[in-house]
């Protein structure tokens, strides 16, 4: 028998296929009946400082042009994690309730399902789980590394405390495949299966895409 799905929460390191995860699973839950919905930590922080960015540098924090995204890398960096969270490591959670107003949208519409594409730290981890009663899953691509410091710090112990594990071989420039949205369909069905969302360690999912 399925359950309710409350909210997902997906964590990996950069370029480890968090937002082709989230298309996959927002088509197959659309199709389930749910309603899910993009939500991001960076996009707030972004927000946070698109005006300043703006103003002093001309450049939008939401820029697609990968010379601009590396020009503001290292500011964004150390707005959110070196100066923000050390005021207060709750403070994107904050935002992310203010941006996306919960808990008055889940009431609303009780099918809807967040998935936060980004989860990096703990206490995101801890609140995704505790406060919306989520699933959290770690996913890992072969080829792909840490992007920086952080990550190498906070990878590990998000994969210790994750619900479920995907795997997946390198995407390199292939599209994603029937394999690929099989093996994303397989996660949700376990999400559905458990009992409960809370600290549910799934088997892991080794998945090695055909090539």
């Amino acid at each position: 028998m399925s359950r309710k799905l409350y909210a997902l929460g997906l964590c990996g390191s950069a370029r480890c296929g968090k937002d082709s995860f989230y298309f996959i699973a927002k088509k197959y839950l659309s199709n389930l009946g749910y309603h899910p919905y993009r939500v991001s930590f960076a996009d707030v922080l972004k927000q946070d400082v698109n005006e300043f960015l703006l103003e002093k540098t001309g450049i939008n924090a939401f820029t697609e042009d990968a010379e601009e995204k590396e020009l503001i890398r290292d500011f964004l960096v150390a707005y959110g994690t070196k100066l923000m969270r050390r005021i207060d490591e709750n403070y994107w959670i904050s935002k992310v309730e203010e941006a996306i107003h919960f808990p008055s949208r889940l009431n609303t519409l009780p099918t809807s399902i967040p998935i936060f594409t980004d989860v990096r730290y703990l206490n995101e981890l801890k609140w995704i789980r505790e406060t919306l009663s989520g699933t959290i899953i770690h996913i890992t691509r072969a080829g792909t590394l840490p992007a920086n410091t952080e990550e190498r710090k906070n990878d590990p112990i998000l994969h210790l405390h994750s619900d479920l594990h995907l795997e997946w071989k390198d995407f390199k420039n292939k599209k994603v495949g029937g394999d690929d949205r099989r093996a994303v369909e397989q996660v949700i069905q376990k999400c559905l299966r458990a009992p409960s969302a809370r600290r549910q360690h799934a088997k892991t999912i080794a998945y090695n895409r055909k090539i």
